[in-house]
């Protein structure tokens, strides 16, 4: 009797606390307290890898690409799945475009959504697992096949704060600008706009130092479509003043018609790299440059119409020369050699400008030489050049032809105000009209009289004197509407 008294006080004194235990054991088992955790990790086979990656409860997940196959890549998709189901590979969210340059050893940030089903999207509680796997779809950039690189993803739910996997990612300042046609006539698709800023207004907004990664879009914060650029100078975030001229996707209507396109500063891509942004050939050096050799990352032939850079030591498609050794990263001429293109089908154009970067000797031989529209067999053209025979000068716009010329009318002579390195313009319009540009300032105008047998010349040029020209390219540009520019309305920071 005494042992069951003993044992009833014993339950009486000390069951509550066994079952307040055990409801606490049973708790614990139930949040998972006594499973254990899956080992974290993201692991992708054929020379990736992937570091830094965070799951929000959105399942939208965040990580750091590490590139290190044998070739360049364009990575032109990614997807993260779960319960075994291949999904098509997601566009990269940034940069605008929608493929990702990526060189040997780089590495590239990226957001991209994990789903649970072809079409569920992933959502966890904080501490909650997603186990799973995540392909990247690329294309090798030197083979040009298209490849595929899976791994496996183990990652808990870190974080309950959403990420913006369109619109702004935070990974870039973005700037509207607004194009106007006020002339009678529309502007074309694939015009060449020109627009002028100052890289150094645009630093504290991510610009970097040398402009690499500058891409411009036809939506906002790098959506829609990317627009191939080409810096012609001023290519640094310290510089006041950067020209910079854009292929145009679409036209503009006349009469006040307005196209908006966005300026953007990326902090985690590199347009340059993708190969929609890029530099006048000579821009380059051994440091703080982005093209440390000549014409490295130049793109003037996906925005102008003819485009010639002088790249190497070849003589490049569509063109002949006097004799070889006239290109070395430029053309120069000198002593009586020439180049010029193999078509004819240049001339009057009342459609189109042409312009070429060179250096501005003196020159001394009393002889015309020139570089601009010109035909070596009937000694055509509308040039820059002198005839010397008045003495040692700067070179001066000149009529060419078999009939008593050269020819230079009195608004023509005096030559470049100075010696340099000069942008040098020639446009050539119906009934004879002809202007002179440099550095995009009028030199001189005039309507000639002059009957230049046919119609039609190549581009190039003769060179006499012993101090030599050197052109480091030429290009062939659509002549803007009424010879008016459409106006440039950076109208401010998106926010």
């Amino acid at each position: 009797m005494l042992k069951l008294q003993s044992a009833l006080e014993y339950l009486t004194t000390y069951g509550w606390a066994i079952l307040i235990i055990a409801i606490v054991l049973v708790t614990l088992f139930e949040l998972g307290l006594f499973t254990p955790k899956p080992n974290t990790q993201c692991i992708i086979e054929a020379g990736f890898s992937c570091s830094g990656y965070t799951l929000n409860s959105q399942g939208v997940l965040e990580f750091t690409l590490n590139q290190q196959t044998s070739n360049p890549v364009n990575i032109t998709g990614i997807a993260c799945y779960e319960n075994g189901t291949l999904l098509t590979g997601q566009a990269p969210y940034n940069p605008p475009s929608n493929e990702v340059f990526m060189p040997v050893g780089t590495s590239t940030a990226f957001y991209v959504q994990c789903y649970s089903g072809a079409n569920n999207k992933f959502s966890g509680d904080l501490g909650s697992y997603f186990h799973g796997s995540i392909a990247i779809y690329y294309t090798d950039a030197i083979t040009h096949l298209t490849e595929l690189a899976e791994g496996s993803l183990i990652i808990p739910v870190t974080s309950t704060q959403q990420i913006l996997t369109s619109g702004n990612p935070s990974n870039q300042n973005t700037f509207e600008i607004k194009l106007t046609d006020i002339t009678s006539q529309a502007v074309s698709s694939g015009f060449q706009q020109k627009i002028v800023i100052d890289p150094s207004s645009y630093a504290k907004y991510g610009l970097n130092a040398n402009l690499s990664n500058l891409e411009f879009t036809t939506g906002e914060y790098g959506s829609g479509s990317p627009i191939y650029s080409w810096i012609e100078s001023g290519a640094s975030n310290t510089a006041t003043s950067s020209v910079i001229w854009l292929s145009l996707p679409t036209g503009i209507t006349a009469n006040g018609g307005t196209q908006t396109i966005y300026m953007n500063f990326f902090s985690n891509n590199n347009p340059v790299l993708s190969g929609y942004t890029g530099y006048a050939p000579q821009l380059y050096c051994s440091s703080k440059c982005y093209q440390s050799s000549y014409a490295q990352f130049d793109t003037g032939t996906k925005v102008f119409t003819d485009y010639w850079n002088f790249a190497g030591t070849s003589t490049p498609n569509g063109w002949t020369t006097s004799t070889s050794g006239l290109i070395n990263d430029g053309l120069s001429l000198s002593n009586g050699n020439w180049a010029q293109t193999s078509s004819t089908s240049y001339g009057i154009n009342s459609n189109q400008i042409i312009d070429f970067y060179a250096n501005t000797p003196y020159v001394t031989a009393c002889n015309w030489y020139g570089f601009g529209y010109y035909t070596v067999a009937t000694a055509n053209g509308l040039i820059w050049g002198d005839d010397a025979c008045t003495g040692s000068h700067s070179i001066l716009p000149l009529v060419t032809g078999p009939n008593a010329l050269p020819y230079s009318g009195e608004a023509l002579n005096g030559g470049l105000p100075s010696l340099g390195n000069y942008l040098l313009s020639v446009y050539w319009g119906a009934n004879g009209k002809n202007e002179y540009y440099y550095n995009y300032q009028a030199y001189a105008s005039e309507s000639n009289t002059l009957s230049l047998p046919g119609v039609t010349t190549g581009l190039g040029g003769t060179w006499y004197d012993a101090n030599a020209i050197t052109i480091n390219y030429l290009r062939v540009r659509q002549y803007p509407p009424d010879g008016q520019m459409p106006s440039v309305d950076i109208v401010g920071l998106l926010g």
